[in-house]
């Protein structure tokens, strides 16, 4: 069996792969990480039992761009595929104008997941609370899935919390649904940056899984984090220039609070060391947009770099 699955939330298409393959084992390949002659090689290869197995191939951007090399063998293994193999594609979304993706909707199974609306999501997160054996008002999966900023990975992380925090299934409380939401994104991000600045990888570390899952720009982190490393750099500059500290705040458009920041952050680095980072910073942004490095992974590379 071979299917395709796009969409942008993680949970909503494990699930769908659930109903595939059940709890059953399954090996995953990064497409992004390998060749299609190799996934066709795993697809294809019968051990001496005739076991079935299930791949699972992720960021299968062959739906996505136009790749017609990946294509033709995908098409030839497609002709005579592996009976004892569930080939299962995901991607984030797909090209309807490619061949590829026609073939999969016309021959054999493909899944679309499109972005629902907020009052869609919260009525699906009743439906995931309710199976849990707990229960939720509207009011309150509405909260939670505005508080995610519509994001569905997010709203049922929230949830999973919720849970935890019961312990047993029963009605859940509005009060505490505030109470136990998470944070907005954006005051997340501000929490990375001065993770990172202060040096508690630690903490940026736990911040970034979850931004993995909220889908979070890196280049929007490598810009905050550049941001703060000029500042600092210049609050450093005009400080050493011995200029009054209001003609300070007005040359860089900043508040008294945010002063008093830099100032206190720049004393752990010196001039040299803040104009290495945004040397760095701006080197990891070339080789990103050159296709040199995984933007993610530039990010995980650079705390590892920094907690070595």
């Amino acid at each position: 069996m071979n299917y395709l699955i796009a969409g942008t939330s993680n949970y909503l298409i494990n699930e769908e792969i659930k109903k595939i393959i059940g709890d059953e084992d399954y090996t995953k390949i990064d497409y992004l990480d390998t060749t299609m002659d190799e996934i066709i090689v795993e697809a294809s290869y019968n051990d001496l039992f005739g076991s079935k197995k299930n791949i699972i191939v992720k960021n299968a951007n062959l739906f996505t761009e136009k790749n017609e090399t990946a294509t033709k063998k995908l098409e030839k293994y497609l002709e005579n595929p592996n009976p004892n193999t569930t080939l299962i594609f995901v991607c984030e979304k797909v090209n309807e104008r490619l061949k590829m993706v026609n073939t999969m909707k016309e021959k054999y199974h493909a899944i679309i997941l499109k972005s629902m609306y907020a009052n869609d999501a919260a009525s699906k997160i009743m439906e995931e609370v309710k199976k849990r054996g707990f229960t939720i008002s509207y009011e309150d999966a509405r909260y939670i899935i505005d508080t995610s900023l519509n994001n569905f990975d997010i709203a049922m992380n929230n949830i999973d919390k919720i849970c935890l925090y019961y312990g047993e299934p029963c009605k859940i409380k509005g009060e505490d649904v505030k109470e136990l939401t998470s944070v907005s994104i954006e005051d997340n991000q501000f929490k990375f940056v001065d993770a990172v600045i202060t040096g508690n990888y630690k903490q940026a570390f736990k911040i970034l899984k979850d931004f993995k899952i909220q889908k979070i720009e890196p280049f929007i982190l490598f810009n905050m984090l550049a941001r703060e490393y000029r500042n600092m750099l210049l609050m450093k500059e005009a400080a050493s220039n011995s200029k009054n500290k209001n003609d300070i705040l007005t040359t860089l458009n900043l508040q008294k609070w945010q002063q008093d920041k830099y100032l206190k952050n720049g004393s752990n680095y010196s001039k040299k060391a803040l104009e290495k980072e945004l040397v760095n910073l701006a080197n990891i942004d070339l080789d990103i947009k050159l296709g040199h490095i995984d933007k993610y992974l530039a990010l995980e590379m650079y705390l590892i770099n920094h907690n070595i």
